[in-house]
């Protein structure tokens, strides 16, 4: 993904690194020039000093630009990696985002991107200092081959005594980042157990201290550890500089011949050297925080497969949709074990209430997704009119649906509704007046004046969204749980019913029993299995349940222990 970023903004990094390497060049040719001085060798004094001047102003242009282009690219490639994190999650599996958590991919999204972008914030001075080091390390080869040979076989003793401090100090930063995505998920939960933590001051207590104390105290002690060798590294970077500056001054002229002003030089330029290989130490916690982010981003992005979205082949309607054998396998939450649904043999027709009952984790919400496409099914087939769905079909598939789950997201404008905008501001307008949310809600220019709204009021916003997206299959997962009897009664009794009459097929989660008079079928889901409530038999007559212009529903469908079709 970097390299793929880099390549999208070539020009921009070519010319940030011509300019760093133009920029160092131009520091050691004016290292040469201040030797030259002191030495009394070369031009006349007026023209060095020209020469020293015109250097001087080009090593600072140069930086300039560096620097400038360095800012560029590195808030661009900040803003797309973002960019394309966000598409990938957007259009990625839902199973693979419900394992992968939501504190984890947000933690990737804001830390992990931080941390690149503060890497491009740090790399013009890195680029910069290491273009200088390589720009003086021309220069002494220059005045000697032998030195620099024995120089940069120093050095290369060194690097590889760091490169080992460096590993360590990256498996550091690694633990500490697995402790911040703990940490995180601790901190949405002081939000969202704000109501528990201020009732009972034995869980605030013992949250605050086993889980936020806890993880505080591990990401602290793993990054703390991290920096350190990086601290240590950078003291035995800054000591081994001075030991090859005596190594050269004064063991080698014991070996070899070496001219004094040969010396001399090497020393003015050791001496120059000490503040960039200082900036270039300093700059390595900045290099390790950018490689554990880029791992984990690579990780994250490689653990989902991004789907099609359907776009564009969204269709409106649809004669009839059949489960075949339908199974998905997946882990309940509290069980050490896999919960199988299915199989599931399963129809539904335009027109249709359908109602899905049954206990908690009997599978109900997971049916739901599975027939919505949300989850792929590991056995069985998926019927659409007359032809059974691929892989390559779900995303199309998908645009069949709207939703309401019970852990249903709220938007904050109309992003999803269809039609024209004024038949659009019109219908919610009646809606809100009919949803009671007009005295707390206006709809501006498809978007909501608020979303700060109680849960009940929140899912009756998240309806008139879900109603005006015109799909034509609705999936509302124990919508009327959170609402008051009057709106219980208006949802069973006049909503569900001009759905159907406008040939929309519902398939309503529901516990009220009161009214489930109200469907076309009850299907009781038990232990993986779905099947027709006992005695129970269409109230509403075909006339009444769909439009003339509808299609009817076939009431007459056969029903078998196990499945229903």
């Amino acid at each position: 993904m970097l390299l793929s970023l880099l390549h999208e903004a070539r020009l921009r990094v070519f010319s940030a690194l011509a300019a760093s390497a133009g920029s160092g060049l131009a520091s050691a040719a004016l290292l040469a020039s201040i030797n030259d001085a002191i030495s009394g060798e070369g031009l006349q004094p007026s023209s060095t000093a020209l020469r020293f001047a015109a250097i001087s102003l080009a090593m600072l242009g140069l930086r300039w630009a560096a620097q400038v282009q360095f800012v560029h690219l590195g808030q661009g490639i900040a803003a797309r990696l973002r960019e394309r994190l966000s598409a990938r999650f957007a259009h990625s599996d839902c199973a693979q985002l419900e394992r992968g958590g939501a504190g984890r991919m947000t933690s990737v999204l804001t830390d992990d991107v931080d941390a690149v972008a503060h890497l491009f914030v740090a790399l013009p001075e890195l680029a910069l200092q290491s273009s200088v080091v390589v720009g003086c390390l021309v220069y002494l080869g220059w005045l000697s081959p032998t030195v620099l040979l024995v120089t940069v076989a120093l050095v290369a003793g060194g690097a590889v005594l760091y490169n080992a401090s460096n590993l360590e100090a990256l498996e550091r930063l690694r633990l500490a980042r697995l402790a911040e995505d703990r940490l995180f998920r601790h901190f949405r939960a002081l939000f969202d157990g704000r109501n528990e933590l201020r009732l009972n001051a034995r869980l605030r207590r013992a949250f605050l201290e086993r889980c936020v104390g806890s993880q505080l105290a591990e990401a602290r002690e793993q990054r703390t550890r991290g920096l350190l060798i990086y601290a240590r590294a950078y003291s035995w970077g800054s000591f081994s500089f001075f030991a090859l500056i005596g190594s050269v001054l004064f063991l080698v002229p014991l070996f070899m011949a070496v001219d004094g002003a040969v010396m001399s030089a090497y020393a003015l330029t050791f001496l120059y050297l000490i503040l960039p290989l200082e900036s270039v130490l300093g700059s390595l916690p900045a290099l390790g925080a950018a490689r554990v982010a880029f791992d984990r981003i690579e990780t994250m992005t490689s653990e989902l497969s991004p789907q099609s979205d359907g776009l564009e082949s969204e269709q409106r309607s649809f004669r009839s949709l059949r489960l075949r054998g339908v199974e998905h396998v997946y882990r309940r939450e509290g069980d050490d074990g896999e919960f199988v649904l299915g199989p599931i043999d399963l129809s539904l027709r335009p027109g249709e209430l359908v109602f899905l009952t049954g206990g908690n984790g009997s599978g109900k919400t997971t049916l739901a997704k599975v027939v919505a496409g949300l989850f792929a099914p590991q056995r069985g087939e998926i019927w659409l009119d007359d032809r059974k769905l691929g892989e390559r079909d779900r995303g199309a598939y998908r645009q069949l649906f709207s939703a309401v789950f019970s852990d249903f997201h709220l938007f904050d404008g109309l992003y999803g509704a269809h039609g024209a905008s004024s038949e659009i501001d019109a219908s919610a307008a009646r809606l809100l007046r009919e949803l009671r949310l007009a005295h707390k809600v206006r709809i501006e220019q498809g978007l909501f004046s608020t979303t700060e709204l109680s849960l009940g009021q929140r899912k009756r916003l998240a309806l008139l969204a879900a109603t005006l997206e015109d799909r034509p299959l609705l999936v509302l997962d124990e919508w009327a749980a959170d609402q008051d009897p009057g709106f219980k009664h208006w949802f069973y009794r006049q909503l569900l019913p001009e759905l159907s009459a406008r040939g929309k097929c519902v398939l309503v989660i529901t516990h009220d029993d009161r009214y489930f008079d109200a469907a076309d079928r009850r299907l009781v889901l038990s232990e993986g299995r779905v099947s027709a409530a006992d005695g129970d038999e269409p109230i509403r007559s075909a006339e009444t349940a769909v439009g003339a212009d509808a299609v009817v529903p076939p009431h007459a469908l056969a029903v078998r222990t196990g499945t229903a079709n």
